[in-house]
């Protein structure tokens, strides 16, 4: 079992992906993201969708089986359970940058008018 016990600490990185799913509220964040000066909101929305894309792709790569002894390691649902976390989150974050640029532009071209 010690040997389980430490195969199973290398799934301790992916518990950081599903606090983030239980805790992430998007309307909390579009406020922030639209309240936010643009060199503010171009660095945030930078790191947050560099962080998810690396989640995604450490997602892609996890070990879905493993055996240590008798014991065998199913890892397919933990994957399977937050791979929609950062999928649902990178494509509110496409869609908000997609409304808060539009919505700057616009701002800007009627100042300018």
């Amino acid at each position: 079992f010690t040997r389980a016990a430490q195969y199973a600490e290398i799934f301790e990185d992916y518990r950081a992906i599903h606090e983030f799913g239980e805790t992430w509220d998007f309307d909390a964040y579009s406020e922030a993201q639209a309240a936010a000066t643009v060199q503010d909101a171009v660095a945030t929305f930078r790191d947050d969708t560099a962080k998810l894309n690396r989640w995604y792709r450490d997602l892609d790569r996890m070990k879905l089986f493993g055996a240590e002894r008798n014991l065998q390691i199913n890892s397919k649902t933990l994957k399977n359970s937050l791979i929609p976390v950062t999928t649902r989150v990178l494509d509110n974050l496409r869609g908000l940058l997609l409304a808060v640029g539009r919505d700057r532009a616009t701002a800007s071209l009627s100042e300018y008018s």
